[in-house]
Order: C-alpha cells, then sequence, then structure tokens
C-alpha cells in the first residue's frame, strides 16, 4: 500500500509539472488590505494545441521514415542475393514498426487528456525503434 502511495503521489506532481509546463493551468494572486486571492485557471485548450502539434510532427516524421522504407525496398529489389534476403527481412520488420506506428499516431489523435503523456511516449518509442531499424538496414550498404 505504501508503495502505491508513493507512485500516486510521483504521478500527481510529474502531471502537476508537466500541465504547469506547458500551460494546462496557471495560478495568481491578488491582494488587498485584508485578503489574498488565489485563483486556479485551468487552460482546457492548451493540452490540445500540444497534442495537435505534436501529432502533426510526429506524422511529418513518420512519412518521412516510410518514404525511406520505400527507398529501402527498391536498394532491395536492385541489391545482390545475400544482400537481398538481409534487406528484405529489414523492410519486412519496418513495415511492421510504420503499421505499429501510424497505429500509435492514431490512438494519439484520439488520446484523452488523462492518457496523451502516454500515448506520446509510447508514439515517440515507436519512431525511435523504426529509425534505429532504418539506422541497422542501412549499415548493409556500407
Amino acid at each position: 500500500m505504501r508503495v502505491f502511495m508513493i507512485l500516486l503521489v510521483l504521478v500527481v506532481v510529474v502531471v502537476a509539472v508537466v500541465g504547469y509546463e506547458r500551460e494546462w493551468f496557471t495560478f495568481s494572486s491578488e491582494s488587498n488590505d485584508h485578503n489574498t486571492e488565489v485563483k486556479f485557471r485551468v487552460n482546457k485548450d492548451q493540452w490540445r494545441i500540444d497534442r495537435d502539434e505534436f501529432h502533426k510532427q510526429a506524422d511529418a516524421r513518420l512519412k518521412d521514415l516510410e518514404r525511406q522504407l520505400d527507398e529501402l525496398k527498391v536498394k532491395a529489389k536492385n541489391a545482390n542475393t545475400a544482400s537481398r534476403v538481409k534487406l528484405n527481412e529489414a523492410v519486412a520488420d519496418l513495415t511492421d514498426k510504420c503499421r505499429s506506428a501510424r497505429e500509435e499516431l492514431r490512438e494519439l489523435g484520439n488520446s484523452a487528456q488523462e492518457r496523451w503523456e502516454a500515448s506520446r511516449t509510447k508514439l515517440g518509442q515507436a519512431l525511435d525503434d523504426l529509425k534505429k531499424g532504418f539506422d541497422k538496414a542501412a549499415s548493409h550498404f556500407q
């Protein structure tokens, strides 16, 4: 139970820091002679703006990787037999990773605010895995 409470507090702190940094909410105060008024304002649209901007950037990155995949398919067709086998395996793996990243991107676009950070992290990892796969495949030509 203690570990659960610690994890819960950590999640709340992370969400609070990220939310404040991204201006999902703000604090302000006003003082007069006898009172101090503290205001908490939630910007309901800011996380959507952040999500849409990240979605646009991730989509452009994924389209570039898909273009590279198409180029790799052409290179695989023109490669010698030994290289062709390795490249075809890499192309199959990268095609699966592209599909997976495209699905993560679709989920990100539909994610609610509570799941946005997790979806964003998952998509970032999928794109990084895809890039590593391309780097590995490119090493067959060096």
